[in-house]
């Protein structure tokens, strides 16, 4: 049977916890223009992240395929006898496309499938990122992302909202301050959390019960 290189995984893990963590993605930049973009993605986020969670279910759904893609194409290549060539790229791209394609329609589609894989990707990945040198690294992981995602399935709204306020609040406080030319971390927190505060309960008083969007 082929066998499958499960670091190429580990690697593709890696390369998505930046897009799949959130909160480092948004990293100061030098460029004032960058920075401001930043700080109003960063404000939406805060303030209307549980109304945008069906953006935010169908992009982790094609993450978790882009991830996904890379252990079944590394077994669909060995399948077929590691071809060379036009015939090893296509059979690569295919295998991409359809992980991609249809992880990302299956997270829309199916609602509570989405929610399962978004609040439990950041912290498996996160967990998996902290504990590679670990020969349990990997059960931890798991174990993270099936709890998180269970429990994001549970209290999908209060979650949500939670996250998407507090880690794109302080992102904006330190963001804003950064623009401001304050260097004091503390201040920044602050104002981190104090958005974060405004953005919770603005979402909490804007939104009503989970509305299973797609089933």
């Amino acid at each position: 049977m082929p066998q499958v290189d499960l670091s190429q995984a580990v690697e593709g893990l890696e390369s998505a916890a930046g897009t799949v963590g959130g909160f480092s993605a948004l990293e100061v930049s030098d460029n004032v223009a960058v920075n401001v973009a930043l700080l109003v993605l960063a404000l939406a986020v805060c303030f209307f992240g549980y109304k945008l969670v069906k953006v935010w279910i169908t992009v982790l759904g094609g993450l978790v395929g882009l991830v996904l893609s890379i252990p079944i194409g590394g077994w669909l290549f060995d399948l077929a006898g590691r071809p060379e060539g036009g015939l090893g790229v296509a059979l690569g791209v295919a295998a991409l496309a359809v992980c991609v394609a249809g992880c990302a329609f299956l997270a829309f589609k199916v609602y509570r499938v989405g929610v399962f894989f978004l609040c439990g990707m950041i912290p498996g990945v996160t967990v998996l990122l902290l504990t590679l040198n670990l020969d349990y690294g990997w059960v931890l992981a798991l174990i993270a992302f099936v709890a998180f995602g269970i429990l994001g399935v549970v209290l999908t709204r209060p979650y949500l909202i939670a996250i998407t306020a507090l880690g794109y609040g302080v992102a904006a406080g330190q963001i804003a301050l950064a623009l401001l030319g304050v260097e004091q971390p503390l201040l920044a927190a602050l104002a981190g959390l104090v958005l974060a505060a405004l953005g919770f309960v603005f979402q909490w008083k804007t939104t009503g019960e989970d509305p299973e969007q797609g089933n």
